[in-house]
């Protein structure tokens, strides 16, 4: 997911980004990119990379408004939360179908309650906001079959080919994961209630895939496996 802050005024927008951070971090979201731009008129050329945008009212060139109206101009469907001084602007800036509007200095407990409203739960034992087609959604982990990571990203698999992506270390993703899913390779995250079989060298998936276990992670991946079946089934080590 990513944040624009519009904001002229370096110092409030520090602040803000600060506050931001400090919020994603409690709700523990995966990682998140928090851009701040001195202006709209820098914002608008990459506008559609970001979901929430947070617009200062008083601006120089574009203010806080007309960047709004340009950006809804342009067909973007994010969230956009006004920040200023000025109570005098609130009715004009719901006019473009703003999510909320935040009076400076802003309060962290207001600005944490515009973003649980706006953005569920990214982790709830359940679900993850991940992106999707450019788009972030709200993902089921355990309808995930396996986790990839390639570069800085990790890509989720659902048995029906849908891949969600998400930004972070799949060690920590793993830790928030839980114990239904096993770290099968230095790469890739399988969901051992997905798994139809194995052997010494790969995990075969319910929906066919195949995914590497490393020889290291062998036994430990099969006492995992066991133990998450409640050692009431011996699941063969050969695949057909």
């Amino acid at each position: 997911m990513n944040i624009a802050i519009v904001d002229d005024q370096r110092e409030a927008a520090r602040r803000l980004q600060e506050l931001v951070m400090r919020y994603l971090r409690q709700r523990h979201f995966p990682e998140v990119n928090v851009d701040s731009f001195a202006s709209g008129e820098k914002l608008l050329p990459v506008w559609s990379k970001y979901d929430v945008v947070f617009l200062d009212i008083v601006m120089p060139g574009p203010d806080g408004l007309e960047t709004a109206r340009a950006l809804r101009a342009s067909s973007y469907r994010g969230e956009l939360i006004f920040t200023t001084v000025l109570r005098e602007s609130v009715f004009e800036a719901f006019s473009v179908d703003a999510a909320d509007y935040l009076v400076k200095p802003i309060d962290p407990v207001r600005l944490a309650r515009t973003m649980d409203r706006l953005l569920p739960p990214a982790w709830n034992g359940r679900r993850i906001l991940a992106e999707q087609d450019g788009r972030s959604r709200i993902v089921d982990l355990l309808g995930q079959e396996y986790c990839e990571v390639i570069g800085r990203k990790i890509y989720l698999h659902q048995q029906d080919g849908t891949v969600s992506v998400v930004r972070g270390r799949l060690a920590r993703f793993a830790e928030q994961a839980g114990p239904d899913f096993f770290r099968c390779h230095r790469s890739y995250l399988v969901n051992l209630g997905a798994v139809a079989g194995y052997d010494t060298e790969c995990i075969v998936l319910r929906s066919g895939a195949r995914i590497p276990l490393s020889r290291q992670r062998g036994l430990p991946f099969r006492r995992a496996l066991l133990e998450y079946l409640g050692g009431k089934t011996n699941i063969g080590s050969s695949l057909d």
